[in-house]
């Protein structure tokens, strides 16, 4: 996440502030920890972005909803752009939405 943050920023600037900007993660639930990047660093970086230059976040997950919301929540994703998926079925929906 912050990789694909870091090069928007360093390669586009202020010039990012001219473009609607949707940021969607997408995981399987499977442990990602980053040895480099805390979670408050994440969330720094998207509260930043989503103030500062209106970005939209959204996370898509393997899970109930609830418990994807509660795990984004962390990196300062806001609820609303949450989706869980447990079937195929969710799984299509999910990307029917971004």
């Amino acid at each position: 996440i912050m990789n694909a943050i870091e090069t928007l920023s360093r390669d586009w600037g202020d010039s990012l502030r001219d473009f609607e900007v949707e940021f969607t993660i997408f995981t399987d639930g499977q442990e990602n920890e980053s040895t480099f990047w805390t979670s408050d660093d994440v969330a720094r970086a998207i509260t930043h972005f989503q103030e500062q230059y209106g970005w939209r976040f959204s996370f898509i997950g393997a899970g109930a909803t609830s418990d994807i919301a509660n795990y984004a929540k962390q990196f300062g994703i806001k609820k609303e752009n949450v989706i869980g998926y447990q079937s195929a079925d969710k799984l299509k929906a999910a990307f029917a939405t971004v």
